[in-house]
């Protein structure tokens, strides 16, 4: 349902990318799909962090 919200909320104002990230979250407790895209989001997501505290 997160995940739909998320998506409709693309089009429409609101928090579209933060919204997909929690379905996806929520996702990741019962599916192994959903944990390996959330660990990869976290690599990610350390990846820029690192950069930008580089600057």
């Amino acid at each position: 349902m997160l995940l739909l919200v998320g998506i409709a909320l693309l089009v429409l104002p609101g928090p579209g990318v933060v919204v997909i990230l929690a379905g996806i979250a929520v996702l990741s407790l019962e599916f192994e799909w959903a944990e390996r895209l959330v660990t990869r989001i976290r690599a990610v997501i350390a990846s820029v962090t690192s950069r930008w505290k580089r600057r």
